[in-house]
């Protein structure tokens, strides 16, 4: 059986020989919304600043003309310095989707005839606000109760504007009438750059005095983390970034959280003819963006490339760097891409049964086989919530329990007994799950407090 790729083949990419002129000059579609107007317009999983400095992270506009968002604005981040843990640090990419052709960016800047909002603000840094607040890891004063034990960390927030799953190198580029910039890896090799200076400062209480961030480079434990399209950025970009930080400060420990970016393996739907199609079909659709991609990965599979586009396959391959991986096991958003690409192939619509147990099999293979350079196993976080990121959600970062005989952990609490010690060792969690029906997933598999809401 032949299949046809999931996303059509950019036909015609030229790079334009100067800066692209703004999205602000493109012609709409009749029928769509357009850009936003002039405001701030927050991406989901960021929220309007609340006024505590123990919340709040506020944003840091970058200089360096490589480092621009789809529209040519300028890249922004957002940083909190840390309290009780200054030097240990959080560094997040965040999500959003991705376009790759004109129609696809198109419908991203504009929205669709349909009605479908604009996602503009996730092209562009023009209605970023001075300060915002994350839910989940970036919260150090969580409601109700809620423990986090990166509370006291400096946390950065890497502003997801480059449709590219931070990872474009491309610059100007022309997508038949539409003019763009893709400089997501620009972006995030400029904000690691900017941090080490140890100039940054920022005003964390409205006092009218900034206050310094701390210099990366003294950094004593650094996270990276992405959700959904910023956790493929985060799987693909790891090693680079730890090659970056470990030239001036060759020990700091440094591991990665890939969240809500690996699905099961396409072979358990398809040929593994059919499935080569689907990935061949991304890895040329984001040629567009000059993409970084793990480069021991390409070393490895030069005669296949298309293989390194599947983060999972990075992970359980490539990774130098230890590696914690999340994904819910019943992802809606995931089981509707998957779903979409084994209809797309020809066959029946795939089951919530048969998606939950390939991806507990897929988390169980990385967590029991994956070892970093450095002799540190993956941790694995495989909840059963229909719930897509977890790092910036409150509920699944810091409510959220998976629970092995004898400890029940968030999913914050796993990642930090990973990254640090703490002497439970219980960082390999993934849900159990049985099948009352054909299609039904019986709920009593679910631990009673898995859940919150």
């Amino acid at each position: 059986m032949s299949i046809r790729p999931v996303i059509l083949i950019v036909p015609l990419i030229s790079l334009a020989p100067a800066q692209a002129a703004p999205l602000a000059t493109y012609s709409c579609p009749a029928g769509t919304a357009g850009p936003h107007a002039a405001g701030v317009v927050l991406p989901t999983g960021m929220k309007s600043a609340t006024g505590n400095p123990a919340r709040d992270l506020h944003r840091v506009v970058l200089s360096d003309p490589a480092a621009i968002c789809n529209d040519g604005s300028p890249g922004v981040y957002y940083v909190r310095p840390g309290t009780t843990d200054p030097d240990k640090w959080h560094i997040h990419l965040m999500g959003g989707f991705s376009c790759t052709d004109e129609a696809s960016c198109a419908e991203r800047w504009c929205g669709d005839a349909s009605g479908g909002a604009s996602l503009s603000e996730l092209m562009s840094s023009d209605w970023t606000p001075d300060a915002a607040f994350f839910n989940g890891f970036a919260d150090g004063s969580p409601r109700w109760g809620a423990a986090n034990p990166l509370d006291g960390w400096t946390q950065v927030v890497v502003y997801y504007c480059g449709s590219d799953m931070h990872r474009g190198r491309a610059g100007a580029t022309t997508l038949g009438g539409m003019d763009l910039d893709f400089a997501g890896g620009h972006i995030l090799e400029a904000t690691l750059r900017d941090l080490q200076t140890g100039t940054v400062a920022v005003d964390t209480d409205g006092d009218g005095l900034d206050e310094s961030v701390p210099d990366l480079d003294y950094a004593t434990h650094v996270l990276l983390s992405g959700s959904s399209a910023g956790g493929v950025g985060a799987a693909q970009q790891a090693d680079r970034i730890r090659g970056a930080l470990r030239a001036t400060n060759p020990e700091v420990p440094f591991r990665v959280v890939v969240d809500a970016a690996i699905i099961p393996k396409l072979q358990n739907w398809l040929t593994p003819a059919e499935a080569e199609t689907v990935w061949t079909g991304f890895y040329n659709d984001q040629s567009v963006w000059l993409a970084d991609t793990d480069d021991s990965c390409l070393a490895a599979n030069a005669s296949d490339p298309w293989r390194c586009e599947d983060a999972g396959f990075v992970v359980k391959t490539a990774l130098a760097t230890p590696v914690f991986v999340r994904s819910d096991l019943l992802d809606f958003l995931l089981f509707d891409g998957v779903d979409a690409v084994v209809q797309d192939a020809g066959y029946a619509a795939i089951t919530e049964a048969d998606y939950a147990s390939y991806m507990a099999d897929r988390l169980d293979e990385i967590a029991t086989t994956v070892v970093s350079s450095n002799g540190v196993a993956a941790g694995a976080y495989g909840p059963m919530c229909r719930r897509h990121v977890g790092i910036t959600r409150e509920d699944a970062a810091l409510f959220q329990l998976m629970e092995d005989p004898g400890v029940q952990l968030t999913f914050v609490d796993a990642v930090y007994d990973w990254m640090i010690g703490t002497g439970l060792n219980y960082s390999q969690l993934v849900d159990d799950y049985a099948v009352a029906e054909a299609d039904t997933l019986s709920p009593s598999f679910l631990w009673l407090d898995s859940c919150p809401y």
